[in-house]
């Protein structure tokens, strides 16, 4: 369903800041003009968290983000995981106004900014990797993740977590996706993903005539019958096909996860809009030629089919 994907978990430090409060009596007024010691303040007068408040925030910001992470790790489909990097990406939003609204303690603060800065530029990464989601440039887990984790942004994130967690040892849990090299993984050409047991007679000759490898699939009532592998400019022939009434569906794409069962990149989907009727007699039986690409005679019709309802 999907390949496993390294992630890098960030490390925040926790260090024990000893803070002097100024002690008011009535009347007077702590600060540079009295005489206690008051904690440095900054975002409109907002007191600097202690070290625990610190790490407690940190936490509580980065959680929602490496929960919606994992999420888009384990998505089943494209529109899945469109659907799921929109979570992520609203989640890092969230936790962008979380910190930006937290005063680190003093010791914190150069290595605080810097993470604020780099989630800024991952969280517009996010908003791209989705649009290539939308756009079918990216189709799966493994290549939306890798994509997004080969970005400068997301190196600058790396970055600026271990900064500040070369102070100790404590956890931001934001699940940053490792960088990854694009895969061409393909199956063997004509290549049986699935076939009944049962055989009959019938043959289907496919043209993939386009420049990209094809998944073929036969459906007869709700049921899936064949899934094969066609690759691009070639053609197969499909034999022992039993008598009944199919419809055909197919997916084009680079790259094929065999664990997700499709394409990772540039796919698309499309099914033919009549069925193909295959019947024996004593005499004969029906055999079919189709091209998956374009043809200025070609007699069959087919419309895009939605990702969602494309047969396993």
């Amino acid at each position: 369903m999907k390949r496993n994907t390294g992630f890098v978990r960030l490390s925040v430090s926790s260090i024990t800041v000893v803070a002097l409060l100024g002690a008011c009596t009535p009347g007077e007024k702590s600060g540079s003009g009295g005489q206690g010691g008051g904690q440095k303040a900054s975002k409109a007068g907002q007191a600097a968290l202690s070290p625990e408040a610190y790490r407690e925030a940190l936490t509580a910001a980065g959680e929602p983000v490496g929960s919606a992470m994992g999420e888009v790790a384990r998505a089943r489909s494209v529109k899945n995981v469109a659907r799921r990097l929109g979570e992520a990406h609203k989640a890092a939003g969230q936790a962008l106004d979380r910190l930006r609204g937290v005063t680190p303690p003093q010791e914190f603060k150069a290595e605080h900014d810097g993470l604020v800065d780099e989630l800024q530029r991952y969280h517009t990464e996010i908003a791209s990797v989705r649009e290539a989601a939308d756009g079918r440039e990216v189709c799966a887990p493994s290549s939306a993740l890798g994509r997004l984790g080969g970005t400068e942004a997301a190196a600058g994130l790396r970055k600026a977590a271990a900064a500040l967690g070369a102070k100790a040892g404590r956890e931001l849990p934001l699940r940053v996706p490792a960088a990854a090299k694009e895969k061409n993984r393909r199956l063997a050409h004509g290549q049986a993903l699935r076939r009944p047991g049962n055989r009959g007679l019938g043959e289907l000759t496919v043209d993939n005539g386009n420049a990209k490898d094809a998944v073929v699939t036969l459906t007869r009532g709700k049921k899936t019958a064949f899934t094969f592998y066609v690759h691009k400019k070639r053609k197969f022939k499909l034999t022992g096909i039993p008598d009944g009434n199919y419809r055909l569906f197919f997916t084009s794409g680079g790259d094929w996860d065999p664990k997700y069962r499709g394409f990772t990149r540039d796919c698309s989907f499309e099914k033919f809009d009549e069925p193909f009727p295959f019947k024996t007699t004593a005499t004969a039986y029906d055999t079919w030629s189709i091209t998956l690409h374009a043809v200025s005679d070609g007699k069959a019709e087919t419309s895009e089919a939605e990702p969602d309802d494309f047969p396993s």
